[in-house]
Order: structure tokens, then C-alpha cells, then sequence
């Protein structure tokens, strides 16, 4: 029996797949993507990303080399990265090209066939084919020596375009008739420009359309509803204030009348005061034209005259104060 073309192909494909070494898929650093199409202005991600399942590794480095004049970076991520200590930050450079990074994954090590190094933002300035590709790198294994497992540097391989200009084209433009679809609700009114003045050839037709009687009324009640409460809350403010005011006059006005009684009760006291001791004085003074006053009654005389002038001095003081701090 004849064997079909296609069982033939697809043992060889089998076989060729069993006989290729696994170290071509081992102990690499490549790039994720490998190809794509991209225009001028374009921002698009490249992973850089690491493939060893064979043995445990332990630090990763390398650069990635772009042409300056078609791609840029524009920002580095190291999120979702294998590598949690960084001995040099990743950096870029687009004068030269260059994107570096070098860090160390703690015990055990990485030891999968898929893992994210570093995420790198490209921006399209140029066109045509382009590759970027890792120019070096190391992939040490944790075996306690350092030793250097990699074996393959990856390269991607894109097309950058220049972007098409797309078309502007006008939107159209639709006739209106009385007909509103048995809706009882009228549609927006619409003025027809060309009505009065006839387009030319391939000239551009215009359309003014004026808000409806409803959008008229939701635009004036939303109006209201915010200018309202604002004035009704100005006129409130205005009302407290000036009550505020009245009754801090009124306020006023009362302590000044209290503070005129009060001076009339104490100059109505001094006077009684004054007078006792005016009594005592002339008796004193009496008492000099019977026989000679001793030192002590001189002194007595003239202490209470003193007395007398500087606490009637002190009174009318105090009161002119207070009646001019109540003014103020």
C-alpha cells in the first residue's frame, strides 16, 4: 500500500524535529516580537525576554542595538521582570542607540523557558526594513562559578511605513421633509443655505440647524435651577449680615447708656465721698484757729486733699476711656 504524500511529510517533519538539538532552544536572550509593520509615529513594545530551561541562571545581561534614524525610545519598563536586583538600571541611549541592562535573580535562579527581561517603548522616525538585535550578552549560571551559558543573541526584524493620508471625506449632508416617522415630537428646525445662493461646480454644501422649542426649555430650566438658589442665597447673606449689624448697634447703643448711668452713680458716690471728707478737713481747719494742728494732722490735711484730686482725676479718666473705646 502507497503511503499519501502527506503522511510522508509530515514523518520527515517529525524526525527533522526529534534530530534538531535542544540547545538551539536553550540559554537565550531574544526579542518578542520578531517582525511587525509599523508606521511613522507609531509607538509599539519590544519585550526583551530570556529562555533557559535547561540549567538554573542567575544574572542576565545585554545590550540591544536599534538604528537611530528610524526608531527612538521613549521609556523603559521593568515590570513583570525575572530580574528583582538591578546591578546596573536599565538606560537608554538615542544618539548611540543602545538599550543596557544588567541584574541578578536571587536563589533558586530562573529556570524556564519564557520569561520577561525588560519591556523597551519604541517610537517610528524613519522608514524601511529595520532590525534590532541583542549586539551582547551573558547568562551566568547558578553553579556556584559564574559560568557563562548563553549560547544565542536574538534579532527582530520590522517594516516601518510611511503613514497614508487618509481622506477627508465631508459628511453628508441629509434632505429633512415633513415626515417625522409618526413621532409627535418636531425635529430640529434646519435652514438650507444653498436655497438662496446656488453652489458651484463641486462646491460645498451647508446646513445650519437650530436648537428645538424642547432643547430650548431643558437649556433655560438648568439655567434657573443653578442662578436661583445662588441669588437666594445672596439675599440670605445679605439679610444675616445686616441684622448682624443692627443688633451690634443696638448693642452699642446700650452699654453707652449703661456706661452714662454708671458714670452718673459714681460721680453721684464721689460726691457724697467728697464731701465727708471736705467735712473732715474743715474740721481740722477749725480746730488750727483754736490751738496749733500737730505735724500729724497737717500731714492727714493735706493727704486727703490729694487724695481727693487724684481719685476724681482717676474717675473722669477711666469714663472718657470707655466712652471712646465704645465709639471705636
Amino acid at each position: 500500500m502507497r503511503s499519501s504524500p502527506l503522511k510522508t511529510l509530515f514523518a520527515l517533519t517529525l524526525l527533522a524535529f526529534l534530530l534538531i538539538p535542544w540547545s538551539v532552544f536553550a540559554d537565550t536572550i531574544f526579542v518578542s516580537p520578531l517582525t511587525g509593520t509599523y508606521g511613522v509615529g507609531d509607538t509599539f513594545t519590544v519585550r526583551i525576554m530570556v529562555s533557559s530551561p535547561q540549567q538554573s541562571i542567575n544574572a542576565i545581561s545585554g545590550v540591544l542595538s536599534y538604528p537611530i534614524d528610524k526608531l527612538q525610545v521613549t521609556s523603559i519598563s521593568k515590570i513583570g521582570s525575572v530580574l528583582s536586583l538591578w546591578v546596573q538600571e536599565p538606560s537608554f541611549s538615542n544618539s548611540k542607540g543602545t538599550v543596557s541592562f544588567e541584574g541578578i535573580v536571587p536563589n533558586p535562579g530562573f529556570n524556564e523557558s519564557n520569561g520577561r527581561v525588560l519591556a523597551v517603548n519604541f517610537r517610528v522616525v524613519g522608514t524601511g526594513p529595520t532590525d534590532i538585535r541583542l549586539t551582547s550578552g551573558s547568562l551566568l549560571a547558578n553553579d556556584g562559578y559564574g559560568t557563562n551559558v548563553l549560547k544565542t543573541l536574538g534579532t527582530a526584524s520590522y517594516l516601518l511605513e510611511q503613514k497614508e493620508q487618509m481622506p477627508v471625506t465631508p459628511p453628508a449632508l441629509l434632505e429633512t421633509s415633513g415626515d417625522s416617522g409618526g413621532k409627535d415630537e418636531p425635529g430640529p428646525a434646519v435652514i438650507d443655505l444653498n436655497k438662496y445662493k446656488q453652489p458651484k461646480e463641486g462646491g460645498a454644501t451647508f446646513k445650519l440647524e437650530l436648537p428645538t422649542w424642547k432643547e430650548a426649555m431643558d437649556w433655560a430650566v438648568k439655567f434657573f435651577s443653578i442662578v436661583i438658589p445662588l441669588l437666594a442665597l445672596l439675599f440670605l447673606l445679605i439679610h444675616t449680615t445686616k441684622r448682624g449689624v443692627g443688633n451690634i448697634q443696638a448693642l452699642r447703643k446700650n452699654l453707652r447708656k449703661d456706661l452714662h448711668g454708671i458714670d452718673r452713680l459714681v460721680e453721684k458716690s464721689f460726691d457724697i465721698l467728697k464731701e465727708d471728707v471736705s467735712e473732715s478737713i474743715r474740721i481740722l481747719e477749725r480746730a488750727r484757729m483754736k490751738r496749733r494742728l500737730t505735724a500729724e494732722e497737717d500731714a492727714t490735711i493735706h493727704s486727703l486733699r490729694q487724695s481727693l484730686t487724684n481719685a476724681e482725676k482717676l474717675i473722669h479718666q477711666e469714663v472718657s476711656h470707655a466712652e471712646k473705646d465704645l465709639d471705636d
